[in-house]
């Protein structure tokens, strides 16, 4: 029978803390406490040992202890990472936050907030000093890609680095642009997530090689302003927006709309007249018996698809 034997060695302290994604889906951050060396007797009776590394998470709902870790392998895979962050007690910032967001928003599906960053960086024991407002200006653009895994194909997003990241999709691997809801909610809220932390973004500023796209950038940010400005909590505007890009026309009947919004949410939705309601009241519909047309806001939104200029990236 083989014989299985395991010691726990704890890291000396302070621990050092680092960032990582695992299971290809959560960004965690979390203390390297020690390693786990499971030993395995071979066929000539001889112990071989392989050391497993062991995280303690932070965890709103628990203080760190032994109990809340991480032992990958046993658990599950790190996917990306581990990203070296400091020591505990280490004076962390803004750039160490950015580095963990970027991390992020590239290797995970957690889509976790800035602010909630910063909590788990102090959770771990570091030392978080941001400044109340940081006026960051113009923040610099590029294209980053990514494979998709449903499609096989490489999706294409704009996309900042430094300062403060953000990345939004703007091109699907089937050859098509993003639809703008999609697009607008998402780089609405990432900048959003940044200026609750007291972050200033003027904009985003292509570079000199994709400077022809800037047009497109101003005007993607412009609609992402607008949507800001009128989104509920209940997700109106975005519902209102799929509505029109299923009927694919600015003007159409009520029977239509009725029949696009079914499309939207599911089959016999009941809110909605108090939907169309809501729109006409906004500005968004103008209404004249059965026939519904959608404001010049809605239409300019429905109107934007990304182009590109060459190859996709290019």
């Amino acid at each position: 029978m083989e014989q299985v034997n395991s010691h726990y060695v704890p890291a000396e302290k302070p621990y050092a803390v680092y960032a990582f994604v695992w299971e290809e889906s959560t960004t965690s951050i979390g203390q390297l406490i020690g390693t786990m060396l499971v030993g395995k007797q071979d066929e000539k009776g001889e112990m071989k040992f392989d050391g497993k590394a062991v995280y303690r998470m932070p965890s709103r709902h628990r203080m760190l202890d032994f109990e809340h870790c991480f032992i990958p392998d046993d658990m599950s895979e790190i996917t990306v990472g581990p990203m070296f962050l400091g020591f505990q007690g280490d004076t962390v910032g803004l750039k160490e936050i950015a580095k963990v967001k970027w991390l992020d928003l590239c290797a995970s599906e957690s889509e976790i907030m800035p602010s909630y960053i910063a909590e788990c960086l102090q959770m771990s024991g570091m030392k978080v000093e941001i400044p109340e407002t940081m006026d960051l200006g113009m923040l610099a653009g590029s294209f980053d890609k990514g494979y998709n895994n449903r499609t096989k194909g490489i999706d294409y997003y704009l996309a900042v680095q430094e300062g403060a990241p953000i990345r939004v999709q703007i091109w699907r691997s089937e050859g098509v642009s993003e639809s703008v809801r999609y697009a607008i909610d998402s780089l609405y809220f990432q900048i959003k997530n940044w200026q609750d932390m007291g972050v200033r973004i003027d904009g985003i500023k292509m570079s000199d090689e994709d400077e022809k796209y800037q047009p497109q950038v101003d005007e993607l940010l412009e609609l992402a302003q607008w949507y800001g400005r009128n989104i509920d909590n209940k997700g109106k505007l975005l519902k209102l927006l799929a509505c029109r890009e299923v009927l694919g026309i600015g003007r159409c009947l009520y029977d239509d709309f009725v029949k696009a919004m079914n499309k939207v949410i599911y089959n016999e939705y009941k809110n909605v007249d108090k939907h169309l309601e809501w729109a006409v009241e906004k500005g968004f519909i103008h209404r004249e018996g059965n026939i519904l047309q959608f404001s010049p806001d809605i239409e300019r939104a429905a109107s934007w698809k990304w182009e590109w200029k060459g190859e996709p990236g290019e």
